[in-house]
């Protein structure tokens, strides 16, 4: 069943903005699958790394701080 959620709708479930009846589906198929649980949880991922560098940019953080935040990114990504 999830082999046909794709990329762009568990983006669309992170933002909320999936029609009722395809939400409840996702949801339906995230509580059956660890492997679509793992796809969504590496777009959290992915959007807390983005949050952060634009956190990091807009406050001028030291360039080591910076490069923490892009390392600890990086590994987290590479776990998913």
């Amino acid at each position: 069943m999830h082999a046909s959620i794709t990329d762009a709708e568990l983006e669309r479930y992170l933002d909320e903005s999936l029609p009722a009846s395809r939400r409840a589906e996702i949801k339906a198929a995230l509580d059956e699958s660890s492997d679509l649980r793992a796809r969504l949880e590496a777009f959290r991922d992915e959007r807390a790394l983005i949050h952060e560098l634009r956190a990091a940019a807009a406050s001028r953080l030291p360039a080591d701080e910076e490069k923490k935040i892009i390392e600890r990114g990086l590994r987290s990504l590479s776990d998913s």
